[in-house]
């Protein structure tokens, strides 16, 4: 009986024995595979994180890329722009020194009886203070030309207006039919008055229209007035009748358009651009620009129309003489 008491007490042992080391096996592979799950999530994490940091080192190289790239193309922007400023202004310098007329090709498709009309714009944005002969072998020596005068009122230099003017009397008498050629259509030239006589014979001008401006010392003296050269002139006595009649018809016909005073036909044999000429020839001096009023009208655009026209029916004036 004893004896079989110690057997179940021994086997009630075991069993408890059992029982826990069991319980500590599963704890042990509890521990075990919470230990390799908790390494697992910690790689994954670290991977993840790996990956953050690599996915954004690779947004940050190609922010710094484009970055450089945009840097490039603003330099070559600005590189473009510079070379450009530098072209336009050896461009423009060397405009100043060119010495041919600006425009070698006409306007206009001669409907009007095939006339051919030369437009002389006085004067430039440099004056030119190299001597050049009076007339055709003259002693007398003249600058080649000079800068003009300037609006005491506009402030806007003979040499602006005189172009400005002369453009749009091109445009009129395009539109009339006439063959247009222009001296000078920009202001950075350096074209003498003699070269621009000569111009006007080397494209068969049957007339030549020279626009200028006038000035004096007092403000009060305004007006229109044509110069033409005298039957007296050394150089050109041959066109003094012909000029006188291209004068009178210029100057009446802007005047009765435009509403300034007429000064009237003036002789003047001193001018290198009429003395070189060899057709008709007549400077038409639209107004005065010392004075207010005139400046201030040859400066509006409402008026130039009307000086446009006027001088666009002197010149239909004068070839139905």
């Amino acid at each position: 009986m004893k004896i079989r008491k110690a057997v179940l007490v021994t086997l009630a042992v075991l069993a408890i024995l059992t029982v826990c080391l069991v319980a500590l096996a599963v704890r042990h592979h509890e521990a075990e595979g919470s230990q390799k799950q908790e390494k697992y999530h910690r790689e994954l994490s670290v991977e993840k994180a790996e990956n953050k940091i690599t996915a954004k080192e690779k947004k940050t190289a190609e922010e710094t890329k484009a970055l450089d790239k945009e840097k490039a193309l603003d330099k070559e922007k600005v590189s473009d722009k510079k070379k450009t400023t530098e072209d336009k202004k050896v461009s423009k310098e060397n405009a100043v020194y060119n010495s041919s007329p600006a425009v070698a090709t006409p306007s206009g498709n001669g409907a009007n009886g095939g006339h051919i009309v030369c437009i002389d714009p006085g004067h430039q944005a440099k004056g030119d203070s190299k001597m050049e002969p009076n007339g055709p072998g003259s002693s007398t020596m003249k600058a080649r030309v000079t800068g003009g005068t300037k609006g005491t009122t506009t402030g806007i230099f003979e040499y602006q207006l005189n172009l400005t003017v002369a453009d749009e009397l091109r445009d009129e008498l395009t539109r009339r039919g006439y063959r247009v050629y222009m001296t000078r259509d920009s202001h950075n030239v350096n074209i003498s008055n003699k070269e621009r006589a000569e111009y006007a014979t080397s494209v068969g001008a049957e007339i030549t229209v020279r626009i200028h401006a006038n000035g004096a010392d007092s403000s009060k003296v305004k007006g229109a007035m044509t110069l033409v050269p005298s039957k007296n002139n050394r150089y050109v006595s041959r066109l003094a009748s012909a000029s006188y009649t291209l004068g009178k018809c210029i100057l009446d016909s802007y005047c009765a358009s435009a509403g300034f005073k007429n000064l009237g036909v003036q002789n003047n044999d001193t001018m290198t651009g009429i003395n070189f000429c060899t057709s008709p020839v007549a400077i038409l001096e639209i107004g005065f620009m010392s004075n207010p009023s005139d400046d201030t009208n040859m400066n509006n655009d409402q008026c130039q129309s009307k000086m446009v026209n006027g001088i666009a029916n002197g010149i239909d004036a004068y070839f139905v003489k």
